[in-house]
């Protein structure tokens, strides 16, 4: 038996974010604003779709 190993990203890296941002010309304040919130969508999402994963793979 193998062994599994995950790697799950524990956040966004807003810097990298704002670059981007900054680059295509967005509004960096609104952007600044609504990426915590981004944050914890994109990171609870993909936890809920592993968590989907584990019960097909249970039953």
């Amino acid at each position: 038996m193998g062994m599994t190993v995950r790697s799950e990203p524990c956040g966004l890296d807003f810097g990298a974010v704002m670059m981007v941002a900054t680059a295509a010309g967005a509004d960096t304040a609104l952007v600044a604003d609504v990426l915590p919130a981004v944050e914890q969508a994109i990171l609870l999402g993909q936890r809920n779709d592993e968590e989907a994963e584990d019960i097909e793979d249970d039953g």
